[in-house]
């Protein structure tokens, strides 16, 4: 398990299973391609850097109330496999607040029954696939400016819902 606040670049090595436990990373933090990163139920992981998942990050909705998982101003970029699972029955919404950058052939999922909120300072640039299942929400309704870029050749897939409100913007962007 990590906690704390970490002011150096972290990897995560393959074959490693970790769980996070209100940590904040200053500076990088990379998941290797067979390794496996969970923010616990009901805590966070604060990110002021980059995070390059290659591997799998997981991520609670919720545990009867609404829980930020993902802050700071940092910067996602998926390479592996990001997944939003409902955590409890009562699930409220995992939300999240920096900016998420999909790379082509890789994916965020949000699995059904899970809700991913989309808030303050954060946005959704897709170049692979977003796929909202069924029963799943992905809302991007904040008050500040949101972007979801699709660039050419991504896809978004699934039966869930996703919404836009508020002073978001939906960009395609062509080839």
């Amino acid at each position: 398990d990590l906690a704390g606040t970490f002011n150096c670049p972290v990897t995560l090595a393959d074959g490693s299973e970790t769980i996070i436990q209100n940590a904040s990373f200053l500076e990088s933090l990379t998941i290797a391609s067979i390794a496996t990163l969970r923010v616990a139920d009901n805590f966070y992981l604060h990110n002021e850097g980059e995070i390059t998942n290659r591997g799998t990050l997981l991520l609670a909705s919720g545990y009867s109330t609404d829980r930020d998982r993902l802050t700071g101003a940092g910067l996602l970029v998926n390479e592996g496999r990001c997944e939003v699972y409902q955590g409890d029955v009562n699930a409220g919404t995992a939300r999240v607040h920096n900016r998420v950058f999909i790379r082509p052939s890789v994916q965020i999922v949000v699995n059904s029954g899970a809700h991913l909120w989309m808030g303050t300072s954060s946005s959704l640039l897709n170049a692979g696939e977003v796929q909202v299942q069924a029963s799943a929400r992905l809302d991007m309704v904040d008050g500040t400016p949101l972007d979801f870029v699709m660039f050419a050749k991504s896809r978004c897939t699934g039966d869930g819902l996703t919404t836009m409100g508020g002073n978001g913007r939906l960009l395609v962007l062509a080839t």
